[in-house]
């Protein structure tokens, strides 16, 4: 956070992102898929990323006069390395200007899928 004590403003910026990788041994779990990778293990890849920045201009004592702001978040899910999932949102002060994606993820796994920003289904620990 950054304040300018002469132009009273304020501003403001985070950005994360997460990537979780899991692999399922397909023979252990009977597993059949497309998704098999060379070591006979099923592997799901998450990756999100969200940014966001804000910016408020102050007047006397604490009236707001201006305020700025805007944030992008970013998701894609792979399988066997192919990335079947992707959504992308946008928003510029607190209005969505953005809200695009596709999937075409073959789910065929028995134990194991994306859910959320998580992978569920499976009944063992990931290999």
């Amino acid at each position: 956070v950054q304040v300018d004590e002469f132009s009273r403003r304020m501003s403001a910026k985070a950005d994360s992102s997460r990537r979780v990788v899991a692999s399922y041994d397909s023979v252990a779990d009977g597993v059949a898929c497309d998704a098999a990778i060379a070591d006979g293990a099923v592997a799901i890849e998450l990756k999100n990323r969200l940014e966001s920045q804000a910016t408020y201009e102050l007047g006397r004592g604490s009236e707001m006069l201006h305020r700025r702001s805007r944030s992008t978040h970013d998701f894609e899910i792979l399988l066997a390395g192919e990335k079947c999932f992707t959504r992308e949102l946008g928003a510029v002060d607190g209005v969505m200007t953005r809200d695009q994606g596709s999937d075409t993820c073959d789910w065929q796994l028995d134990t194991a899928y994306a859910c959320g920003l998580d992978i569920c289904g499976f009944e063992e620990t990931p290999v």
